[in-house]
């Protein structure tokens, strides 16, 4: 196939634009999309980690299945106390906060334990 004699090229990141910058977004949009979505103000204190939104859910529905696999079905209740015995095996042999420990699991419903 032939071109018409136009070659495109993208531009760089300091190729001078011909116009200068577009504006793509209103004012509104960039406030609501760039501005407000970006918001940096740190979320409460633990409210993001994982394992403490799954003590959350656990405590709040303990006999709900959480975990379903292998022939096994896990209640919260059942996999909150699988990983809680997993940690305090970990902590008594020196894992804690800021010690990395690794994980080499099949998905299972054990890993899921280690995990948490």
């Amino acid at each position: 196939m032939k071109s018409a004699g136009r070659k495109s090229k993208a531009a760089g990141p300091h190729d001078d634009l011909a116009g200068g910058p577009r504006r793509v977004l209103t004012p509104a949009a960039y406030q609501a999309i760039v501005v407000e979505r970006n918001a940096t103000a740190d979320p409460p204190a633990g409210s993001w980690l994982v394992h403490r939104r799954f003590e959350r859910q656990a405590a709040d529905t303990p006999d709900a299945v959480a975990l379903e696999g292998s022939g096994h079905s896990w209640t919260y209740a059942e996999l909150d106390r699988r990983a809680e015995r997993l940690a305090g095996r970990l902590r008594g042999l020196g894992a804690g906060p800021e010690i990395v420990v690794a994980l080499l699991l099949p998905r299972s419903p054990a890993a899921a334990v280690a995990i948490l």
